[in-house]
């Protein structure tokens, strides 16, 4: 419990980084879709998605944009 905790506080924390540093340069926030990864690369299920929803709600706090990209082919 308390690591998920201190896990949860470190993503925030980075992303809120991320978005400030977005937002001061006047540019958006990208994040690829990762649907299909698993036939080029081993990534763990969680990293496909737990930036997206954790950078698009800080991005739109921030004001600065934010979403899904499609990944290089």
């Amino acid at each position: 419990m308390r690591e998920r905790r201190f896990a949860t506080r470190t993503d925030r924390a980075i992303a809120n980084e991320i978005a400030a540093d977005a937002q001061r340069t006047g540019r958006g926030v990208a994040v690829e879709e990762l649907a299909g990864i698993r036939d080029r690369v081993r990534l763990w299920p969680s990293q496909r998605t737990a930036w997206l929803r954790k950078i698009a709600p800080v991005g739109a706090e921030c004001g600065a944009d934010g979403g899904g990209v499609q990944p290089r082919p």
